[in-house]
């Protein structure tokens, strides 16, 4: 085929053309693609903020089942001081104040002539159903309550009873009506405040007690100091003729030991009263 010219200088024109369209920068990115990215790069950051919100929340949840578990967790990284500042309440939520007794509560014997101010009557006569005198004189005494500059005894509480008119010294139970806010009436002359109408279990009882904050119990003829106890025992501190200090739960719950005097008794549901000390009053 014969040479041509014109032909040839087509056939490099079309080379120089493909050789540029191929020198030249590609093309930027569609927009679309470009939102595209950034909305996966949005749903990733979200994903990631989703996951720490969940283990915070995990991490939450964790630290309050150790909240619930011990009430005060953090209390150890404290000085000792500071813990003591702060765990001094009782951990029973009351709707009254309350002290701590500064000794053990040391029981009382009706029948011992030195627990009295004279021989007769006190001791003659009222010691047979001075339960509740003998029972407020050692809870008082071991919040630190003195009289004459002495320690209470169950004559004090039962003179100071007497001119109440809450108690009869012939009734052999003593107490006039047997309700706890006779005896509150009694503790009031010795700079007392007492506590009885919060709705308190036996639990709540043994679990004050234990923290330091007895109370006073009622069975039908008696009346005692409940100064502790677990989950097994009841721990007392009895004035009368059967001088009980511990018992079973059942026992106080459904009838004590022993066959004479208040044995076979148990504790009256829901009577109790807390005796607290006054500000500055003893």
């Amino acid at each position: 085929m014969p040479y041509s010219h014109k032909k040839e200088n087509i056939r490099q024109g079309t080379r120089v053309a493909t050789q540029r369209r191929e020198l030249r920068p590609p093309l930027p990115a569609p927009r679309q693609v470009v939102r595209r990215q950034k909305r996966r790069s949005g749903r990733i950051n979200f994903q990631v903020v989703l996951g720490i919100c969940l283990i915070l929340f995990s991490l939450v949840g964790i630290f309050n089942r150790i909240l619930v578990s011990n009430p005060f967790p953090v209390l150890r990284f404290f000085p000792s001081s500071q813990v003591d500042q702060i765990n001094q309440g009782p951990s029973i939520p009351l709707s009254f104040p309350v002290k701590k007794m500064s000794s053990e509560v040391t029981a009382f014997s009706q029948a011992d002539k030195t627990h009295y101010n004279n021989e007769n009557p006190e001791w003659s006569i009222w010691s047979y159903s001075a339960c509740s005198g003998c029972a407020m004189a050692a809870l008082m005494d071991a919040y630190g309550a003195t009289l004459h500059g002495r320690p209470l005894n169950c004559g004090d509480v039962l003179e100071v009873e007497n001119r109440l008119s809450v108690y009869n010294p012939v009734n052999e139970w003593g107490l006039i009506r047997g309700a706890p806010d006779e005896l509150a009436e009694t503790a009031a002359r010795f700079g007392f405040t007492g506590y009885y109408t919060q709705k308190l279990s036996l639990d709540d009882l043994i679990t004050l007690a234990n923290e330091g904050v007895p109370s006073v119990v009622r069975i039908p003829t008696h009346v005692m100091v409940l100064t502790g106890g677990d989950s097994q025992n009841v721990f007392l501190a009895d004035s009368g003729g059967l001088h009980l200090s511990k018992v079973t739960r059942s026992q106080f719950l459904h009838g004590l030991p022993g066959s004479r005097l208040y044995a076979g008794q148990s504790w009256m549901d829901g009577w109790y009263i807390i005796l607290t000390p006054n500000k500055n009053d003893t």
